[in-house]
């Protein structure tokens, strides 16, 4: 009986199951897999397109300028760098929100503004982002008309000439990332379905081939007789 064992143990190897059968169980059951597939990433999709909000923005370019009388492109890069660091500031500040609020008609603004200084020029830029691309626009010709109330009185040594004025955006600026997820999800659960297949087929207690025979059975494996499925008809 120990020689038996041994032997059964040597054919079957560490694992009591067949790989052949577990990678044939998988294969019968592709229609399942890809049924599986198709519903996760249509869930996806779904999902992906519901909870999408797409975001428009208008961008705005000043020169600035030191109005010092000594100066220099170091100080033009030096005063691009100080309106940056505060013209965010001065633009979500209640009393210059307030104001651009009131020229703009905008009962309430949803969006975002920001500013900063392109690299080693005297550029700043702000960007006015949200989700309605009127609004962002109306909110842009209100930056531009207005923020000389409050701007100028926080730093009155530098000058903004306008460069680039703001357009009404045609396009949201991001996309959606419903492909992303369909492809992702397709993935996922094409690997969760194979693998609970797998698993299934490794715990199920049949014998399906002459090395499961050997080492559920416990005995020695002789041959097997293939058969066919009679015909109803």
């Amino acid at each position: 009986m120990e020689q038996k064992k041994a032997k059964n143990t040597e054919h079957g190897g560490f694992f009591k199951f067949d790989p052949i059968v577990l990678v044939r169980d998988v294969a019968k059951n592709w229609i399942v897999i890809l049924y599986v597939v198709l519903l996760v990433s249509m869930a996806a999709f779904i999902y992906g397109k519901a909870s999408y909000r797409p975001t428009y923005q208008t961008h705005i370019t000043y020169v600035t300028y030191a109005r010092s009388s000594a100066t220099s492109v170091y100080s033009h890069l030096s005063a691009a760098t100080i309106v940056a660091s505060v013209f965010e500031d001065l633009l979500n500040s209640s009393l210059l929100h307030n104001i651009i609020m009131e020229e703009s008609g905008l009962p309430q603004f949803d969006g975002t503004i920001r500013a900063y200084v392109i690299p080693e020029t005297n550029l700043l830029t702000v960007t006015i982002s949200g989700s309605n691309p009127r609004d962002v626009f109306r909110m842009g010709q209100a930056v531009v008309e207005h923020h000389e109330k409050v701007t100028y009185q926080v730093v009155d040594n530098v000058s903004l000439e306008l460069l680039r004025s703001p357009t009404v955006p045609m396009a949201p600026s991001n996309s959606s990332n419903a492909m992303e997820l369909v492809k992702m999800a397709a993935l996922l659960s094409a690997v969760a379905t194979i693998a609970l297949i797998g698993y299934l087929s490794f715990r199920r207690d049949k014998v399906r081939s002459g090395q499961e025979a050997t080492d559920k059975l416990d005995c020695t494996y002789l041959g097997d007789i293939a058969h066919e499925d009679k015909y109803k008809s």
